[in-house]
């Protein structure tokens, strides 16, 4: 509501455009989000390099591509939520060579790595739909979408995610088949 109420009131601002488009990731509007991307960067032809760190969108409408473009664009992905990007990017495009060295450098950032608790350190997705997309993300690359029980254990403050626990209640393991 709050994007919303920004972009009325400034509807050609690229900042408020780019920020606004990522959030509609996680809300299960990514198709929107990628479209509103899109207009700031025409609104902005010279934009600053930052604008190539918004890449959630484009990932969840399967644009793997732009992704790991983008990013590579800023000399390699910029902090840890970009390496989980481009590695579940990488794997969902069966580049996986690349997805090796790009879970190296993930797990090397974040090494007790699940999705689960990269969701609760950088905030939930709140669409089932773009959620199930990102876990099998994270499972083509071989990486855990749930947390194990000594991540848990480690971590007892970390959100749980109701699929996690469901599959957990269900004595399944922390890596679903991917």
């Amino acid at each position: 509501a709050t994007f919303e109420e920004a972009v009325a009131l400034n509807p050609n601002d690229p900042g408020i455009l780019m920020d606004y488009g990522e959030q509609l990731t996680f809300v299960g509007r990514a198709k929107e989000g990628v479209e509103i991307i899109e207009r700031a960067y025409r609104l902005n032809p010279h934009y600053p390099y930052w604008y190539n760190n918004y890449v959630d969108p484009f990932y969840a409408t399967g644009r793997y591509d732009v992704v790991v473009a983008r990013l590579q664009r800023n000399g390699g992905p910029q902090d840890t939520w970009h390496d989980i990007l481009v590695t579940m990017s990488l794997a969902q495009l069966g580049r996986q060579s690349e997805v090796a060295t790009a879970k190296s450098s993930l797990l090397q950032r974040y090494p007790d790595f699940s999705l689960e608790r990269a969701l609760s350190d950088y905030g939930t997705i709140k669409d089932l739909p773009t959620l199930n997309h990102y876990m099998d993300g994270v499972r083509k690359a071989g990486l855990n979408d749930c947390a194990t029980e000594a991540e848990m254990q480690k971590y007892p403050k970390m959100k749980h995610l109701a699929v996690c626990d469901a599959r957990r209640a269900a004595g399944q393991p922390a890596r679903a088949p991917g």
